[in-house]
């Protein structure tokens, strides 16, 4: 069975004056065609986003063919259309696998917390856990930095609102418009943990075995 693959790249919403959507289309999924700019409307293929950021701005995307078909390469501009009218740009950035995934995370502002790490505030799809949490950050640079993420609360006026802290402290003020989501695979982090307490432990082992003699 021919598996659907998942484009993943930055997406900017083209400008009313400049021939793009007459009403700015809000956040969320969203269906559309699309064509590589190299090619021509002819060589439309339908397309499904995930969670699309709302224009007429700019954010990262998560795509996959409606049919089962080839990735385009990173690197690659997608024409994104609604009929034959070009509404956005997509930059691909990485291909791969489908995955499923339980939730998104869209920032709308970021802030520094002393010590802390960094809180993002934006909009959340789906359901996330509380406790620290195995992240991807999609930012208009990389398709997907490791960190690690926890659910907490931020204050707006009156209202709290939910927002996220990246514990990683090497991340700083993602831009508006990146996008978190549950790592891919994040076995291989537990694994890589559960090797290095076999060797520390063989380690002691041989230390103590030393000592003994």
């Amino acid at each position: 069975m021919e598996q659907h693959l998942e484009i993943s790249g930055w997406m900017q919403w083209i400008a009313t004056e400049a021939g793009g959507r007459k009403h700015p289309r809000p956040g969320g999924p969203y269906a559309a065609t699309a064509f590589p700019e190299s090619k021509t409307i002819a060589d439309l293929c339908s397309i499904v986003f995930d969670d699309v950021p709302p224009g007429p701005g700019q954010g990262a995307v998560n795509a996959r063919w409606l049919s089962p078909a080839g990735g385009p390469d990173a690197g690659t501009n997608l024409v994104i259309t609604e009929g034959p009218r070009p509404v956005a740009i997509m930059e691909v950035q990485a291909t791969g696998p489908a995955v499923e995934r339980s939730w998104s995370f869209r920032i709308t502002s970021s802030f520094t917390i002393t010590g802390r790490g960094t809180g993002v505030m934006g909009v959340l799809s789906g359901t996330i856990s509380h406790g620290r949490l195995p992240a991807e950050l999609h930012t208009r640079e990389y398709p997907a930095i490791p960190v690690t993420v926890s659910l907490e609360f931020a204050r707006a006026g009156e209202q709290e609102r939910p927002a996220l802290r990246i514990h990683d402290t090497s991340v700083s003020k993602p831009q508006v418009g990146a996008l978190l989501r549950p790592r891919i695979n994040p076995s291989a982090d537990l694994a890589g943990l559960a090797k290095l307490r076999r060797c520390l432990a063989h380690s002691l082992e041989v230390t103590m075995t030393l000592a003994r003699s």
